[in-house]
């Protein structure tokens, strides 16, 4: 049986600051590997590996981030693919 727990976070400012930034890393990081899977699948029915985009984030590092980078496992799960060790993965 599945259980779900919400848990309630009451974070400083300076800690909902860090929050809503790492938010909006992690929302422009997803849109812009969306992005770039849906315009290779237009231009030539190519479709882009995880392993091409982790390499590619990797490349890159966090020279665009305001926060934190966002951690490889981390990565992944935004670049919606499965992390290595989770059960079910494909």
């Amino acid at each position: 049986m599945r259980r779900a727990y919400k848990f309630r976070l009451r974070p400083t400012r300076k800690q909902e600051t860090a929050l809503d930034a790492c938010l909006e890393d992690t929302r422009q990081l997803y849109n812009a590997a969306l992005d770039e899977r849906r315009e290779a699948w237009r231009m030539g029915r190519r479709k882009i590996t995880f392993y091409g985009q982790d390499a590619q984030l990797i490349l890159q590092g966090a020279e665009e981030l305001t926060a934190p980078p966002v951690r490889s496992a981390s990565g992944a799960q935004v670049l919606g693919f499965p992390t290595v060790g989770r059960s079910g993965a494909r």
